[in-house]
């Protein structure tokens, strides 16, 4: 439900300002900006964004600064210090507006206009039947809410309602309103293959016949939980192929007239699923035929209905800002950006990445600079690249190689400086001491003082065609003397031995590489140089503890394949023509359709 969409991301904010939270409000405010009850030009909210990127402006501080907004600001900024004082169900009616909020400043405009804009006399016609909608939402999530706060009298606060959705959206469990009242006439039976034992029905849908749900990969919910080690016995570790072929079988001869088998290409977090190897799919001519189907139904039918719903509302309040109609009324407010703007390897990745947004999620990110809220992994990889440069930094200084407990102490600071819960820092600061003691141990002879650590090229004047070329890079190991650069590109997370064709990572990281030898050797202050080298170092180790370079061997044809697609999305970018990916699977042979199309000129 959009409603209840919007009400979460709202709470979520004001928890945010509540805690002194800045990195996830900033993330926060151009999604709430954006709905359309603030009634705020899609031109301001750009401005905004561009000012705060600029300036490194705190979105709060620089809302309230700005009379167009400050009423909105002002708004949040009175209702965060009431998380702790009032319940849920009154911090619901401030977040709807049925309830006007008071402030001894005697603020006006202090009301939310969610509910005048929705469900007033000045709404659409079916506002009163969609407020009903939202009443009953709003009344099945309270009531799980205390079902799984296991409490019938005590209050609920507003921090109880937001951290039961995030556990919900962490562990892909939807909520869904079964009320009498909200069912459809026709409704049907919900029930797993065990409950279905024993019985028959006229008609029967299996739903998800993937095989990370009914197959090899299927994890039961609760494995998505994490356990201490200590626990671990307590899991079901699923059953042997061979049990899920047979509740697979029992789920499909409940049918007595007719039988529906569905799947979907993706979740809906965007991640590519797998065929359910039962059925032995295989794609013939464009389209996917399971053999072992009766005759006539072997044929698998695609869906035309469109996206799925939760993606659906996850990007809504996104479309005002990506329409092209949009993008193309405010054209000469993009133009200065364009005229200045420079392509990385990061920006080229993000606009052929087809798995997660494609040219999109980087119009959003990239031009429009709308902020992201950092994730545990980013922080953990970002604490690690920099005690490496740290490591570099301190040689350079005293002319030899800190102590292994220096370094992890630098670690620490870092990774301290970061914005993680007291629980993520003890896991992440375990982690990372030991990936760091077997790094130190195989790696600190590498470490030469001529080294060049997280070197940008903004300013070195790179074109490939017409685009300019920008990027930073980890680690440059100079041969003054024969004039060769080899270059390190620092990787947390697991190792790869080996470039696999099939995996999207690889892909962008190997594309990453000969982005790199361009930057190099196109650059003001090494074009006088030669790339002889350039592999991924991953910091951290594999199963058998050792630290893995993966090189790459540089090949003529994907260099200049890489060429025609920079000059491609060069061209795409500077006219804002972001084509729309929707007819390209989220893998990694979409990812290469589209990169292929796009240099083909397509699209």
């Amino acid at each position: 439900d959009v409603h209840i969409a919007q009400l979460l991301h709202m709470a979520e904010l004001v928890l945010s300002l509540a805690n002194n939270n800045s990195a996830t409000a900033n993330n926060l405010w151009p999604q709430i900006l954006s709905y359309d009850f603030w009634q705020l030009p899609t031109e301001l909210i750009w401005k905004l964004s561009w000012k705060a990127s600029e300036e490194r402006s705190n979105w709060t501080e620089l809302l309230m600064s700005d009379t167009a907004t400050r009423h909105i600001a002002l708004f949040f900024a009175h209702l965060a210090p009431m998380v702790s004082i009032e319940t849920l169900e009154t911090m619901l009616d401030y977040l709807v507006g049925v309830s006007e909020l008071h402030s001894k400043a005697k603020e006006v405009g202090l009301r939310s206009p969610f509910y005048e804009y929705n469900f007033g006399k000045r709404a659409r016609q079916d506002s009163v039947s969609s407020f009903w909608v939202l009443l009953s939402n709003l009344t099945v999530l309270r009531q799980h809410l205390r079902e799984h706060k296991n409490q019938d009298k005590s209050q609920l606060m507003l921090l109880d309602m937001i951290e039961f959705s995030r556990a919900h959206r962490d562990a892909d469990i939807k909520v869904l309103n079964t009320s009498p009242y909200h069912e459809a006439a026709d409704a049907v039976q919900v029930m797993t293959a065990y409950k279905s034992k024993g019985m028959e029905f006229e008609y029967v849908f299996v739903l998800a016949c993937v095989d990370e749900v009914w197959g090899s990969r299927a994890r039961a919910q609760t494995a998505k939980i994490p356990l201490p080690p200590n626990l671990n016995f307590v899991r079901y570790q699923g059953a042997s192929n061979d049990e899920r072929l047979r509740l697979l079988f029992v789920a499909i001869t409940r049918a007595k007239l007719g039988l529906y088998l569905t799947s979907y290409e993706s979740n809906f977090a965007g991640r590519p699923s797998t065929r359910l190897q039962y059925l032995n799919e295989q794609e013939i001519g464009g389209h996917l035929f399971s053999s072992l189907l009766p005759k006539p139904k072997q044929r698998v039918i695609r869906s035309r209905t469109g996206t799925p719903e939760v993606t659906e509302l996850s990007a809504y309040w996104q479309a005002r800002h990506t329409s092209p109609e949009t993008i193309a009324s405010l054209h000469d407010l993009l133009r200065p950006r364009l005229d200045t703007y420079q392509l990385s390897p990061t920006h080229l990745n993000s606009f052929t990445d087809v798995i997660f947004g494609g040219p999109e999620h980087f119009f959003l990110n990239t031009i429009l600079r709308f902020p992201k809220a950092p994730t545990v992994g980013g922080e953990y990889g970002d604490a690690i690249h920099e005690t490496l440069q740290w490591i570099h930094l301190d040689q350079k200084d005293t002319s030899k190689i800190p102590a292994l407990p220096e370094v992890i102490g630098a670690f620490r600071r870092k990774l301290d400086a970061r914005r993680i819960s007291d629980r993520n820092f003890k896991l992440l600061l375990e982690r990372g001491t030991e990936s760091l003691r077997l790094y130190y141990q195989q790696k600190k002879q590498e470490f030469k003082p001529g080294d060049q650590h997280e070197f940008s090229f903004k300013n070195q004047g790179v074109l490939v065609g017409d685009a300019h070329l920008n990027g930073k890079i980890d680690k440059l190991t100079l041969d003054r003397k024969d004039k060769f650069i080899t270059i390190v590109d620092y990787k947390t997370g697991q190792s790869h031995d080996k470039w696999a064709a099939s995996n999207p990572k690889l892909h962008k990281y190997r594309q990453q590489l000969f982005f790199y030898k361009l930057l190099v050797e196109g650059s003001y202050e090494f074009g006088d140089y030669q790339v002889a080298d350039a592999y991924l170092e991953f910091v951290e180790p594999n199963t058998d503890g050792k630290i893995i370079d993966l090189h790459v061997l540089f090949d003529n044809s994907e260099a200049l394949r890489l060429k025609k697609l920079i000059a491609a999305v060069w061209k795409h970018i500077k006219e804002l023509n972001f084509p729309d990916i929707n007819g390209y699977t989220k893998d990694i042979k979409g990812v290469k359709e589209f990169e292929d199309d796009l240099i083909e000129g397509k699209i």
